[in-house]
């Protein structure tokens, strides 16, 4: 036993004292970090994950819409499948719906701005839902909250367009809303909300610039 403790020792102290080698990397482990540098990359909601095919068809009517009516009452906006829509309030059969967003992004509860020249929407285009903001033709897209936990979602104008209202919604340990008041928001209402959620309700500026 004490033989073998010696030689091992002996062995130990060889191996440590050869200066070592840089081993050359297999294609497999070049793979590996590509992977890694790859995954590294900030993930964006409106790439395409994995195989995908675009259809087009043609429909007449929706379910679970959320529809708006611009404040001079000539036009409607809604939502359709993740998409936004605009349309003359007398229907497509005086003219078509345009569609003002497109993509793999979700946007959804569009609102007209009291002057009309904006809407807000939710959307979960930066990974997460929150509240946008657009030019009524559906360009010039502003990210208006950043919640990265919470959905932020139903946007509301204040009266003079200065001010959006939305609902933060949270699970807490159980499955029912408790409608109980957070001081962590200055002048936050909090009430139940629907599908067993609590909501808190606050306001954030537009920033029109």
């Amino acid at each position: 036993m004490k033989r073998t403790a010696v030689l091992c020792v002996g062995i130990a102290c060889l191996v440590l004292a050869s200066p070592l080698q840089p081993r050359a990397s297999t294609s497999a482990e070049a793979a590996v970090d590509q992977q890694s540098q790859a995954d590294s990359k900030k993930w964006d909601v409106a790439a395409a994950l994995g195989p995908t095919q675009t259809i087009a068809f043609d429909t007449s009517e929706g379910t679970w819409m959320n529809v708006d009516v611009s404040p001079d009452g000539r036009q409607v906006v809604f939502d359709l499948l993740g998409d936004i829509y605009t349309m003359p309030v007398g229907g497509s059969g005086t003219s078509p719906a345009t569609r003002i967003t497109s993509g793999l992004a979700f946007d959804m509860q569009p609102r007209f701005s009291p002057d009309g020249k904006r809407i807000a929407f939710a959307s979960d285009r930066d990974g997460l839902w929150n509240i946008w903001t657009m030019d009524a033709e559906g360009k010039n897209a502003k990210q208006v909250s950043r919640e990265k936990r919470w959905f932020i979602n139903s946007p509301a104008w204040s009266h003079d367009g200065a001010y959006i209202f939305a609902r933060r919604h949270f699970v807490a340990q159980r499955s029912l809303g408790a409608g109980v008041k957070h001081p962590d928001l200055t002048g936050a209402i909090s009430t139940p909300a629907a599908s067993g959620r609590r909501c808190r309700c606050r306001a954030v500026p537009s920033r029109r610039a």
